[in-house]
């Protein structure tokens, strides 16, 4: 029997699982230079409507801000290698451009993503149908490291975005041919590869398009359910990084206080988001002061 904290925990889980997936789809699209269309997704989970701007969606906002005078900018780049993943940890900025052309910087942003190397293939039959009684396989994922960098660029920027610019932006979209996407129940799985793998020139292993399972991949666990850290667990996290008070963690991550990280975080563990950034930013700096000179 599921406990009220677990259904509270998937209902948390799910929603941005299914961004993430959606925004995967999306990247690989524009990869191919397809152009796309939804600002907006769309769906309802666990009797509730969720509604959040794509990764197309920022990028709209961003270039609404830069016709008003608000240019964003993207300023740095840092990578964590990890043996089943990359870490990517993006820097960008919000300058103001005066009527000369000089560019004030008012504020920055850091917006990181952890992409596994492999990714889950839906198994298929024979005529590409998609089994749906049959478990996900992982497979390599030859495109993680872009979907990283895209992902951890698309985070830092909507930091940037003013609430009112989303809200409106998402509120238009609702009522604009094209520019919403409704996604049904089972819709973000069928975006996913194996279509998009063999559109960039790669074919689905015949064992997944027959709905078998690799002998590497027999043994699946179920996605984590997401456990965040307390905001103690954090501070003292943060402390054996060098940020010694809470104004040095909230200027690494751009905000003022907790509860603004909380309401512009990408993740269902806000406070496992955050230490994870203090970590790569940190990781940078050291890199940065043992270069040579």
């Amino acid at each position: 029997m599921v406990t009220s904290a677990e259904e509270r925990a998937v209902i948390l889980w799910q929603p941005l699982s299914i961004f993430e997936r959606l925004d995967d789809a999306a990247i690989l699209a524009e990869l191919r230079g397809q152009a796309l269309k939804a600002y907006v997704y769309r769906f309802k989970a666990e009797g509730r409507t969720i509604t959040g701007l794509s990764k197309r969606g920022v990028d709209a906002a961003v270039s609404e801000m830069a016709r008003k005078g608000e240019v964003i900018r993207e300023l740095d780049i840092t990578l964590h290698w990890e043996e089943e993943a990359v870490a990517v940890i993006v820097k960008a900025g919000r300058f103001v451009v005066s009527s000369d052309g000089k560019e004030i910087l008012l504020e920055t942003s850091y917006g990181s993503k952890r992409q596994p190397r492999k990714m889950g293939v839906n198994a298929r039959d024979r005529f590409g149908r998609v089994l749906r009684d049959k478990p996900q396989v992982l497979v390599d994922d030859p495109f993680f490291f872009e979907k990283a960098v895209a992902k951890a660029a698309r985070n830092a920027k909507r930091r940037l975005i003013p609430e009112d610019l989303v809200t409106g932006l998402i509120n238009q979209s609702l009522t604009t041919a094209g520019r919403l996407r409704d996604v049904k129940p089972g819709e973000e799985e069928e975006d996913s590869p194996p279509e998009e793998t063999g559109a960039m020139g790669s074919e689905t292993p015949e064992a997944i398009r027959d709905g078998q399972k690799p002998e590497a991949s027999q043994k699946e666990s179920p996605p984590p359910e997401p456990q965040d850290l307390t905001a103690e667990q954090l501070s003292q996290e943060a402390r054996t990084l060098g940020y010694t008070s809470k104004e040095k963690v909230f200027e690494a991550l751009g905000v003022a206080s907790l509860k603004e990280w909380r309401g512009k975080a990408t993740t269902a563990t806000p406070l496992k988001e955050a230490l994870e950034t203090l970590k790569l930013k940190a990781q940078a700096e050291e890199t940065s002061e043992n270069l040579p000179l």
